[in-house]
């Protein structure tokens, strides 16, 4: 099951996403 795996990823991506915003703000 590969499903740990996507959350993961996901997790990851949003972590990403949100540090990437507040540099750019």
């Amino acid at each position: 099951k590969y499903y740990r795996h996507y959350l993961v990823i996901g997790v990851l991506r949003l972590l990403k996403y949100m540090q990437i915003g507040s540099g750019r703000n």
